[in-house]
């Protein structure tokens, strides 16, 4: 388990299997949702936060190589929808982002352009993800699984690397 300082956001598809981890802040996204909805999410959360700003924020959905499906099978955004997210960039607003969701590290340019636009590192599953069998029950609030086959980390400034999974150390 992975335990995420507060205050934290997650947002969840409407169609994501599994327990939903709940953060200081968390919405279940619905169907069809698209980019700028999540944009506005983060942008609430951090406008409501005390510190106007977010430790962390996990988008929880479906995903393939590079694309992340907030609005449920095949509706999302890839690549192109990142100038959305460049409100963030310089404002310190965002801490980590975390993608849960399948194969969407693999997608290094969109990863890495995410992490350049918002100015925050970001955290990817880059093979399938799955529910561990215990999440499925029980997952103390503030946490989110471990990623299967670890995951890539990137930043703002390009690198990028292994990120290890948490013994229960707070990022």
């Amino acid at each position: 388990m992975i335990r995420l300082k507060q205050p934290a956001l997650a947002l969840h598809s409407h169609d994501v299997p599994g327990y939903r981890y709940k953060m200081q802040t968390t919405w279940l996204m619905p169907k069809n949702a698209a980019v700028n909805d999540v944009v506005y999410w983060i942008d609430w959360a951090i406008r409501n936060s005390a510190n106007q700003r977010l430790e962390n924020v996990v988008i929880n959905c479906h995903g393939k190589n590079g694309f992340l499906a907030v609005g449920g099978k095949n509706k999302g955004f890839g690549k192109e929808g990142i100038q959305h997210f460049y409100k963030f960039r310089g404002k310190n607003a965002i801490g980590k982002i975390w993608l849960v969701a399948c194969d969407v590290g693999a997608g290094f340019d969109f990863c890495g352009a995410l992490a350049k636009a918002t100015d925050c590192q970001v955290i990817a599953g880059k093979t399938e993800q799955w529910v561990e069998d215990i999440f499925e029950f029980f997952c103390p609030d503030y946490f989110i699984d471990n990623f299967e086959d670890g995951a890539l980390y990137f930043t703002p400034d390009g690198q990028t690397g292994s990120f290890i999974n948490s013994l229960g150390k707070a990022f």
